[in-house]
């Protein structure tokens, strides 16, 4: 029994169509990904890496990348929230990295050409930047986000010059002298300028002096609540404040992006400026306590030429911090530090040699990136930006995007072209035996004589398909009527179409029975009968055993219309399903 569509299409493809459809979408889809793959196709964006060690000074290892959404897990119980509080999720992560697409990198972060960073350097995260220009100059995980500690202090400074009068005299309470870790020396009943505040919160890092400026603000929700707001306003989008000081609280966040941005407009107001550079200062006694000198906690303000400034801090969730500042040759850089260790570079001198990278680099060098002034405008249908990523085959961007252009469309027409052929030979479903007309042509097998069991040799035939190709098929239990056979005007009728011949249903046999007489192909009118030949394996239909019902499908040979064509290709496109 002759299959529909093209016997050599059928060859080609084999007899399991849902296999040959699994190659198609396989070789298809493997033809796509390398094309993409080629022609430079940016992956998907994937979850940021956990920390990976890099040699640095004495072997120790640097953290390459940070969490990308929340500084990492606490080690203790500052960060738990209060009774009836619920500590806040993290900050949503902007569309597009602030300050420039390479901003979003995780690694360092350098210009075209320039030496790799310090090896001495071994904080988690750090930002290199110049002060006038606003211009990045190189930096390590830019946004990723830690706690600043103390380093917060700048901000709220920055709020407290923008909104309290230098000379208001702010009253200290027991409150400010009880305040935990680093007091500059407010005492109750001591009574202390807004400018004396800003200096001790600045210069010796005194938790007491920001809950006294806090308190003049208006109280510590109030200030808090400003200082988000500034820092939103400056487009500093990986900070939220949870104390004024700077210590560990539900929800802490910062990146040293965002405190290297805060710090160049604070560096803006000529009082924080001159307050950042001082070392010592004569600090007001309260009640029978006389004053005593305070001096700055900086130590690179006595140790590195040139320096102007900066800002140290440090917890047991935030491990150590540090904002540096100097000037040389007409240039001010700043770098800010996050998340390092004192151990086996202390950290501030982990700051003097990334500022020497930054000096010794030409003026002309492009810059990574820049420090915004202002809360930049994402459009409201961005998607998450991904790290970017170079190309790095060298090839221009028009010319890999045309190549994956053409690569798609190739791959999509020879996916249409497989699966359009594999549709055309699908095996009819719910036909049945049948005859092929008188005229179809030598090599036609017809349904077999009555009586005649389909087993044994077959006479010969024309047929280019070979016989163990033909599908087998079933018997019915019990027989029955079948459809009439539809037959084609020949020589042996009367003008028009002959009637049709009624089809005949096949002996049965056992199923492990011998063989029986051959079958004996209908033969068209005018040509001699077909010679046997005895070597050409057929296929044995296989009795159904009696009281199981037997609902597989069985096939039909569609007869061809007379006056078309009968090669394969017609053939193909002529092929139906039942």
């Amino acid at each position: 029994m002759t299959r529909f569509g093209s016997p050599a299409v059928g060859d080609a493809l084999g007899p399991r169509p849902a296999v040959v459809l699994l190659t198609v979408v396989l070789l298809t889809g493997a033809l796509l990904t390398g094309a993409s793959g080629s022609a430079g196709a940016a992956p998907p964006p994937t979850p940021a890496p956990s920390p990976t060690p890099a040699p640095g000074a004495a072997g120790a290892p640097v953290p390459v990348c940070a969490p990308r959404t929340s500084p990492p897990p606490p080690v203790d119980t500052s960060e738990v929230p209060r009774p009836g509080q619920r500590a806040p999720g993290p900050l949503p992560v902007p569309a597009r990295p602030v300050g420039g697409p390479r901003l979003g990198e995780c690694a360092d972060v350098l210009p075209p050409g320039a030496p790799s960073a310090p090896p001495a350097v071994t904080a988690a995260s750090w930002v290199l930047a110049d002060l006038d220009t606003g211009a990045v100059l190189a930096a390590r995980d830019p946004h990723g986000r830690h706690r600043p500690a103390s380093t917060l202090k700048v901000l709220t400074a920055l709020v407290a010059m923008r909104r309290l009068d230098q000379d208001t005299i702010v009253q200290g309470t027991q409150q400010d002298a009880d305040m935990h870790g680093s007091r500059v020396g407010i005492g109750p009943g001591g009574r202390y300028t807004v400018r004396q505040l800003l200096t001790g919160l600045i210069m010796n890092s005194g938790n007491d002096a920001a809950n006294a400026l806090a308190r003049e603000l208006g109280g510590v929700p109030e200030t808090l609540a400003g200082m988000s707001s500034t820092a939103a306003e400056l487009g500093a989008l990986d900070t939220r404040p949870a104390t004024t000081s700077g210590l560990d609280g539900p929800g802490m966040s910062t990146s040293a992006y965002d405190l290297a941005l805060i710090y160049r407009v604070a560096m803006r107001e000529p009082v924080f400026a001159e307050i950042n550079r001082t070392r010592l200062f004569a600090w007001p006694g309260f009640g029978a306590k006389p004053g005593f000198s305070v001096s700055t906690d900086n130590r690179l303000l006595a140790s590195y030429p040139g320096a102007i400034g900066g800002k140290t801090g440090f917890t047991d969730d935030a491990r150590h911090t540090l904002i540096a500042a100097a000037e040389r040759g007409g240039r001010r850089l700043a770098v800010v530090l996050l998340r390092g260790e004192q151990r086996p570079v202390p950290i501030y001198l982990q700051a003097a040699r990334l500022l020497d990278y930054g000096f010794a680099l030409s003026p002309g060098t492009p810059p990574v990136g820049n420090l915004v002034d202002s809360r930049p405008v994402d459009p409201p249908d961005a998607a998450p930006a991904a790290p970017a990523r170079s190309n790095l085959t060298g090839t221009p961007p028009e010319d890999t995007n045309r190549a994956a252009g053409l690569a798609t469309i190739g791959g999509g027409a020879l996916l249409g072209m497989l699966l359009s052929v594999l549709l055309a030979r699908r095996r009819p479903r719910g036909g049945h035996l049948g005859a092929v007309p008188a005229d179809a042509g030598p090599g036609r097998a017809g349904p077999p004589e009555a009586g005649a069991s389909i087993s044994g040799p077959t006479a010969a035939t024309t047929d280019p398909v070979p016989r163990s190709r033909v599908p087998r098929s079933r018997v019915p239990t019990e027989p029955g009527p079948t459809a009439p056979v539809p037959t084609a005007p020949g020589p042996r009728g009367a003008p028009g179409a002959s009637p049709p011949e009624p089809a005949r249903t096949p002996a049965r046999r056992p199923a492990d029975g011998p063989p029986t007489e051959p079958i004996r192909p209908i033969t068209p009118a005018g040509q001699p009968p077909a010679a046997p030949v005895g070597d050409r394996p057929t296929e044995r239909i296989e009795a159904v055993p009696a009281g199981r019902p037997d609902d597989r499908p069985t096939e039909r040979i569609e007869p061809v219309p007379a006056g078309e064509s009968d090669d394969p290709l017609t053939r193909a496109s002529r092929s139906v399903e039942t």
